[in-house]
């Protein structure tokens, strides 16, 4: 096999698994989660929100956002998040997530 081969060979194998990658996230209708680094205003409440992929009306700033990973609901995603930040409120956003808000 010459090299143009194995370029070839390797393209769509690349291009295979990406395919199979996005056809998986859609069976299984998954979401990426992140959560805001700020916590929310008034200081008593002081909740860190999950907010889910694009599907938010009012996300924070890029540059306020903790990728928590790709999951199937709010619930899994707030697990991620009270593992990884213990010490934090955390809550879902009552925009994206209100299954998980105030829970």
């Amino acid at each position: 096999m010459d090299s143009g081969s194995r370029d070839r060979s390797a393209y769509f194998t690349f291009v295979v698994r990406k395919k199979v990658e996005i056809i998986n996230k859609k069976i299984n209708k998954m979401s990426y989660y992140y959560i805001n680094k700020n916590p929310q205003s008034p200081p008593e409440h002081g909740e860190h929100e999950i907010h889910k992929g694009n599907d938010c009306p009012k996300p924070p700033l890029p540059e306020n956002r903790i990728r928590l990973g790709d999951f199937s609901n709010c619930k899994d995603a707030m697990m991620e998040a009270k593992r990884r930040f213990s010490e934090w409120k955390i809550d879902g956003c009552k925009y994206c997530n209100e299954e998980c808000h105030r829970i």
